[in-house]
């Protein structure tokens, strides 16, 4: 069983979280985590990749391996890459809220004070884009092949129409 501890995070109003009194870890409730971030990392304007990519090399924190249970239903939370690039493995209990080991925190924040967050947003919409332009170029592509082949039918039974009619016009002026 897990014993946590209500404890106030925030730097210039009242921030509530879970603590865990043995391993250090924090609970945040469902849209807590992005809200702390928003409150408490300045915003990048630009994105570093450099120092994104040596925090990535070098981690703040070493992940282990461990599933937990949610401090709230006790269901197994699922291990998901903070939006998917920050390299910080979160427990995650899709109901109510995320776990961050000690240490994650921290990391978090500085991958989005570098620009992380900025980068990794993008790099989704970038996906997203060449996404629909694929699909677009799909759709071209059945499209074209579904005119071409209607096309093409209809040249075949225009051209059997124009044979048979020569041969009855034919038979018609023996």
């Amino acid at each position: 069983m897990v014993f946590l501890d209500s404890i106030d995070i925030g730097k210039n109003s009242r921030f509530i979280v879970e603590k865990c009194e043995r391993c250090f870890g924090l609970f945040f409730d469902n849209h807590e985590l992005e809200r702390l971030l928003e409150e408490s990392v300045s915003k990048s304007y630009f994105i570093d990749h450099h120092k994104l990519h040596s925090l990535l090399q070098y981690p703040l924190h070493k992940d282990i391996l461990q599933y937990r249970k949610c401090p709230v239903c006790s269901k197994i939370m699922q291990r998901k890459n903070h939006l998917g690039r920050s390299g910080v493995i979160t427990d995650v209990c899709y109901e109510h809220g995320v776990w961050l080991d000690a240490g994650e925190l921290k990391q978090i924040q500085e991958w989005t004070a570098l620009g992380g967050k900025k980068n990794a947003l993008k790099d989704k919409l970038d996906e997203k884009h060449r996404h629909t332009r694929a699909l677009h170029r799909k759709r071209a592509r059945q499209s074209s092949y579904k005119y071409h082949k209607e096309k093409n039918s209809k040249h075949y039974f225009d051209d059997i129409f124009d044979t048979v009619s020569s041969i009855f016009g034919l038979a018609r002026h023996w």
